[in-house]
Order: C-alpha cells, then sequence, then structure tokens
C-alpha cells in the first residue's frame, strides 16, 4: 500500500481488466462472496467505532464498490479523507474530492507510515484473508494511539431461523463445502463462527471496546442477488474440492430449489468487532 493524494475520480477500469485480475489470480470467490451482502441494506448502521466528528483519515479495506466509503462515510464527514482499496477494481468511477481507491492485497506489506489512520474498518474479508492475527497487527500498527479498528463480518454459511428446524440436507452440503474449501486453502470462510475477530484483535493487543452479534433474515432482495450469484460464490470453493463443473450445476440447481422453498425461513450471522489501539504494537 502506498500513500498517494486525494483523487477527484478513479481511474476507468474495462471489465475484461476485472475478470482477467479476478480469474488470473482465482480470487472470483472474494469479488463475488463480498457483494451479495447485507452491507448495503437500509438498517446498516455507518460505523459502530466512536469516532469523533474531527476524524481525518480512514482506511477502509474490502472496499468493494466503495458505497460505504462514498455514501455512508465521506459524504459525511467532508473534511475527512477516505481510502478504499481491494483486490479487484470494481470501484464507483465518480467519487467525492476526499475520496479515492486503490488496488490492493491486504494480505501483502503494508507501505502506509505508522500511525497514519484514525479508524480503520475492515468489512467482509471471510475467504480472503491468510493470517488474521497479522492483518490486525498491521492494521494496529497503521492506526493512531487511541484510534479504532472496526472488523465487520457477514457469515457466507446459511442457518434456520426456525429454532430447532434443521437445515435442507443440500443447504448443510453448501455450508460444510464452503468450510471445507476455505480449510484447503488456507483462507477461512467461518470467520464469524470461530469467533476469529475477537481473539485475533486481543491476541495482538488491540483492546475490544465492543462488541455485536447479530442474525440477520435474508430479505427478498437479498435472497435475489444470493442466487444470482450462486455460481460465482462457488466457483471457489468448487475449485478447491475438486468438483467438475456437471457436479456443480446439479449441486447448485438443487441449492436454489432449497433457497426458493426455505428462503423466508433462512438467515446469517453478523459480527461487529470495535478495536482500540492503546499503545504501540
Amino acid at each position: 500500500m502506498q500513500h498517494a493524494s486525494t483523487a477527484e475520480s478513479t481511474p476507468v477500469h474495462s471489465k475484461g481488466l476485472v475478470l482477467a485480475r479476478l480469474l488470473t489470480t482465482n480470487i472470483q470467490h472474494a469479488m463475488d462472496s463480498k457483494y451479495w451482502s447485507a452491507a448495503e441494506e437500509p438498517d446498516w448502521s455507518l460505523h459502530l467505532a466512536p469516532l469523533k466528528d474531527n476524524i481525518q483519515l480512514v482506511l477502509d479495506i474490502g472496499t468493494g464498490t466503495g458505497s460505504w466509503a462514498i455514501t455512508q462515510f465521506a459524504e459525511t464527514h467532508p473534511r475527512s479523507t477516505v481510502i478504499g482499496t481491494d483486490i479487484a477494481p470494481i470501484q464507483l468511477l465518480r467519487v467525492p474530492h476526499n475520496v479515492q481507491f486503490e488496488l490492493d492485497d491486504c494480505n501483502r506489506d503494508w507501505t502506509w507510515s505508522p500511525r497514519s489512520f484514525d479508524y480503520v474498518r475492515i468489512c467482509n474479508m471471510a475467504g480472503n484473508v491468510k493470517d488474521w492475527p497479522r492483518l490486525f497487527r498491521t492494521a494496529g500498527q497503521s492506526t493512531r494511539i487511541r484510534g479504532f479498528i472496526e472488523s465487520s463480518e457477514d457469515s457466507i454459511l446459511s442457518g434456520s431461523t426456525i429454532l430447532g428446524c434443521p437445515l435442507p440436507r443440500v443447504l448443510q452440503v453448501w455450508n460444510l463445502s464452503i468450510v471445507l474449501a476455505g480449510i484447503r486453502s488456507g483462507r477461512s470462510f467461518h470467520v464469524v463462527e470461530c469467533d476469529q475477530q475477537v481473539r485475533s484483535m486481543v491476541g495482538v493487543g488491540i483492546e475490544v471496546i465492543r462488541t455485536d452479534h447479530s442474525w440477520i433474515s435474508y430479505s427478498e432482495r437479498l435472497l435475489h442477488n444470493l442466487l444470482d450469484d450462486l455460481d460465482g460464490v462457488f466457483s471457489f470453493p468448487a475449485q478447491q474440492l475438486g468438483w467438475n463443473p456437471e457436479r456443480v450445476t446439479v449441486f447448485l440447481r438443487d441449492v436454489r430449489k432449497a433457497i426458493l422453498s426455505h428462503g423466508r425461513w433462512l438467515g446469517f450471522r453478523r459480527t461487529v468487532v470495535v478495536g482500540k489501539v492503546p499503545q504501540p504494537l
């Protein structure tokens, strides 16, 4: 990561470049599995960290399309600078003067100056992070003393909202397949289920000041997005598990049927953890 001056607009990237980047680095799953998330639902909080109005520099790891960086932060904090990073250049092209986007992999060494940021937001990175303690340690070293790190994760694993009612078998296989794919790749998908955010923050000396656990039922829009993105979401697990295209097609057909039949009873877990940097790490 390299610091750059705030830009008024991001460069134009062709669809072909996006696909090439995703395909050549085997991260199609990262793009697709991140953007059917509930992060853009109306009840999604701006942030849970107790930020002051005079916050200056913000880093948004896993910015995705950049909608949070733009509409939910930069526009409400016009004196702040928001830098959004992601592995694929899929961000909006027209941005405010106080937003800039960079193509970057947070698993690599960061080159930001120590203590640069007032607030670091890390959102929906399950399946993308090799070493969670290292990620939070690096974020802590890049955040000012008494600055905040906020990690928000929506589980990609489905669950039933009805107590005592098990998931259809095909959705149980869906969950297990995703977990196994994460284990094989060394990039876990069951971050929420393993309480990875809290354990990693505490392990590197970040003071956890707030933890919020919630259960999110699928709205019609989220179900629609999930059904549209099933092939993309499952492409990486299928690759890791060695499934051939025919097996994937049959499996996803059954998954779609189960979601259409049980969608109103399906949901997922969300965990938001806010940490404070108490001292040099």
